[in-house]
């Protein structure tokens, strides 16, 4: 069986290898070098590597001292919640005249944006218009451009348009205002449109 015999002696072989190779230990080999030109330069060499670690990098240079730039960030946060109990009547009533009890308002009611940068914006007055819902009416006659006459003009009404500092889209017709002896264009939008004069505040 000489095919069985090698097998055998090649599994002794890479035993005994593994075993020699785990169990040994190995020293490197010095070898002493008696001349003095060559000692002085690697004494040499040894000093400046020293000289330029401790007298440059860390006494010139001061890097045990090393330093960045300082970044930070500072946020304002607001707490807490406030009350709205004016004196007046007219800051006490709901829109249909009724005596509305005090409001109570929290941060996320009067910071508004919640986070801004550079700052925060904390709200210190309100405007309610009444009875708001959203659909068609006469734009706000205050807003720039929004005048028209069904007779002479109503083509300055155009169809799918926001007219500057207006309310919402334009749809094309003129409606006249109620209350307002005035025709202007109609608009989809929070209707009735906000006028400061007719508000709660």
């Amino acid at each position: 069986m000489p095919s069985s015999k090698l097998v055998v002696s090649g599994c002794r072989w890479v035993l005994g290898t593994v075993l020699s190779a785990a169990f040994e230990y190995d020293t490197p080999k010095i070898v002493h070098i008696k001349n003095w030109k060559v000692g002085v330069m690697n004494r040499f060499f040894q000093l400046c590597i020293v000289g330029y670690i401790i007298g440059y990098a860390i006494i010139y240079q001061k890097g045990y001292q090393d330093s960045g730039p300082v970044l930070g960030v500072v946020t304002t946060k607001m707490k807490g919640a406030s009350v709205f109990n004016a004196s007046q009547a007219d800051f006490l009533q709901n829109c249909n005249g009724t005596l509305r009890p005090p409001l109570v308002f929290d941060v996320a009611d009067y910071v508004i944006p919640p986070q801004e940068p550079n700052g925060f914006f904390v709200m210190t007055n309100q405007w309610v218009t009444c009875d708001q819902s959203f659909g068609v009416c006469a734009e706000d006659p205050s807003v720039l451009h929004s005048h028209c006459n069904n007779t002479y003009t109503p083509s300055l009404c155009l169809n799918r348009t926001v007219l500057p500092g207006g309310n919402g889209q334009t749809t094309g017709e003129c409606v006249p205002v109620e209350g307002g002896g005035v025709s202007t264009c109609q608009v989809e939008a929070w209707c009735p449109t906000e006028n400061e004069n007719k508000t709660v505040t």
